[in-house]
């Protein structure tokens, strides 16, 4: 995802960038994929920096982490970063921040924040995403889908930590 600031003529600016599935791998556990990126962004220039502001929406396929199947959600995040020139940053290398920084190709005053996408979509990722709140995941005997449909087996819960305590009380 390119982000080409010759296309403005003042700042602060607005812009919308989208990108198709292709333009930006997302190699993530739990994402399989996605159907379109967004990121919208505010800019402000100060001297040679140009400061972003934005969010990213992202229509991605998901793996619910108790049934395992694949499912879509939208997912939102903000974007924080600075592009700047190579020299500008080495400038600055004495100033304590932590800031997300994009370099520019040289003065062509294009960048690709297509790292930066990629990390907001990730971080945007619940940590285990799920296809509903009252997902059954699957049977751990027979690994059916018990949101699908039911299974005979018969699950006991047993804790290991009670077992002396079944001993004692012979039922064990």
């Amino acid at each position: 995802m390119i982000l080409d600031l010759r296309e403005f003529e003042t700042f602060p600016a607005h812009t919308v960038l989208k990108s198709t599935p292709d333009d930006i791998r997302l190699e993530y556990e739990s994402l399989v994929g996605t159907k379109g990126i967004e990121c919208r962004l505010d800019i402000q220039s100060a001297g040679e920096e140009f400061f972003c502001q934005g969010e990213v929406t992202a229509k991605a396929v998901v793996t619910c982490a108790r049934c395992l199947t694949d499912f879509e959600a939208d997912l939102t995040n903000s974007a924080d970063f600075i592009v700047c020139t190579q020299e500008t940053y080495d400038n600055r290398k004495d100033a304590i921040d932590d800031e997300d920084y994009v370099l520019l190709k040289g003065t062509d005053l294009r960048a690709d924040i297509s790292d930066i996408v990629r990390q907001t979509i990730i971080l945007a990722l619940s940590m285990k995403p799920l296809c509903s709140e009252s997902c059954k995941g699957l049977c751990p005997q027979c690994g059916a889908n018990l949101n699908e449909r039911t299974c005979g087996c018969k699950i006991e819960h047993m804790d290991a930590r009670w077992d002396d305590l079944k001993r004692l009380s012979g039922r064990g």
